[in-house]
């Protein structure tokens, strides 16, 4: 299950990544969007305002202009193939997951996996009813959310345009249509293919989905599940 879970990951990660530097090179979105809060001029500062603090103890020195420490922005760390295979195993799962580590949760997954068939029967049921309730909970936890997501996305929006300006809206739209265009060309590459090749049950396969997508839906308006007795 380890080599098949592993091969797949990687064919497609690849193919997903071939696919979205293709289509945002081809449509370059978002080219020429320079944010207004991010425009820097250089400043001429007097050497008198200036202090050096070393630390002769770790070698180091900080420029201080009227007690604050200046900084320069540094170039990203090259990794050689050590740091790469380190950094597939996780440190924090919890840190993984915000973040959106998907290798490192794959590979919590699999090693939490071989961990539970090893325990007793009786606390492999009690996590495995653990796990499959969470997944409830979150959908319910995610309705709440959805009553407050246009609230957020107006203000993310009406942030963005005063920020950066109201062109930036086309680019967002050409953006949002590149994503659209690759995704399509992905399943069409990657999703359809494996699931022919696997003789799926369309009915079975897309039963787990169903809940999930009917948020897509246009749904009534109706007072949120939370605020009614």
């Amino acid at each position: 299950m380890s080599i098949k879970a592993f091969t797949y990951f990687i064919a497609a990660t690849s193919i997903a990544l071939v696919i979205g530097l293709i289509a945002i090179n081809y449509s370059k979105a978002g080219e020429g969007i320079v944010s207004k809060t991010t425009i820097s001029e250089p400043v001429n500062l007097m050497a008198s305002d200036l202090n050096v603090v070393v630390d002769s103890v770790k070698g180091t020195a900080k420029l201080l202009y009227h007690g604050k420490e200046l900084s320069s922005p540094q170039p990203p760390a090259k990794q050689n193939w050590k740091s790469i295979v380190l950094h597939i195993f996780p440190e924090n799962v919890a840190k993984m997951i915000a973040e959106g580590a998907v290798l490192q949760i794959v590979v919590f997954s699999l090693i939490f996996g071989f961990a539970l068939r090893q325990v007793s029967e009786h606390h492999r049921r009690i996590m495995l009813d653990w796990t499959e309730s969470l997944p409830e909970v979150m959908f319910k936890f995610t309705g709440i959310i959805m009553y407050f997501a246009p609230i957020a996305v107006g203000g993310a929006m009406a942030y963005t345009i005063g920020t950066m300006g109201f062109e930036v809206v086309w680019n967002l739209v050409k953006l949002l249509l590149t994503l659209y265009v690759a995704l399509i060309v992905f399943i069409l590459m990657v999703f359809i293919p494996v699931l022919l090749f696997l003789e799926f049950r369309s009915k079975s396969f897309l039963r787990p989905f169903m809940s999930p997508l009917l948020w897509l839906l246009p749904q009534p308006v109706r007072k949120p599940p939370f605020l009614k007795r």
